[in-house]
């Protein structure tokens, strides 16, 4: 079995279909696990992320209708009642403890500036409180399905980038550099 944790910038790209190669990327995963291949991880703070990704697309941006935007929470919704496609995984007090083996990889990487490529945010020369929380959460995911392979799928290339410098944590695949032929099978 393969096990992926999911975060906003990565899944985001499923509803959106903003990227059409990373919407295929996406598209992948799930189907892996349609198929029973995969199981699906989402950090549980993520999921009010994904229906403001919607209303920020509906009410600011408007570049969807009501419509559009209802059709978008229900499919989420669905994929996440019951845990049936994606598993809202709670935080819990491990998660938190785990942080610590985070902290000397976020802060001895070198930080994204926004000089280095268009489009990185200054906000970007570090990780959030969150991201090293959903690293936290992959090292106790590697932890609890040892074993089996298990990966971090973000779109945030400092998540990682640090999450790849720590032994104990999973793989992470950052989709604007991964490609199908990268991805398990």
């Amino acid at each position: 079995m393969i096990y992926y944790l999911l975060d906003t910038s990565a899944l985001g790209h499923i509803y959106t279909r903003e990227n059409p190669r990373l919407t295929e990327l996406l598209e992948y995963i799930f189907l892996q696990r349609i198929r029973g291949r995969a199981f699906l991880y989402l950090p549980n703070f993520c999921v009010p992320e994904i229906f403001n990704i919607f209303a920020r697309n509906r009410y600011r941006k408007r570049i969807i209708n009501d419509s559009q935007y209802e059709n978008l929470r229900t499919a989420f919704r669905d994929h996440i009642r019951n845990r049936k496609t994606l598993y809202s995984y709670d935080l819990n007090r491990y998660h938190n403890i785990n942080t610590d083996i985070i902290f000397t990889a976020e802060h001895t990487t070198a930080p994204l500036r926004p000089s280095r490529r268009a489009g990185i945010e200054a906000s970007k020369c570090s990780l959030s409180a969150l991201d090293i929380l959903i690293i936290a959460m992959g090292i106790e995911l590697k932890h609890v399905h040892s074993g089996n392979d298990v990966y971090l799928v973000t779109n945030d290339e400092r998540l990682s980038n640090v999450c790849n410098k720590i032994k104990s944590a999973p793989k992470a695949f950052y989709l604007e550099m991964t490609y199908k032929k990268d991805l398990p099978k």
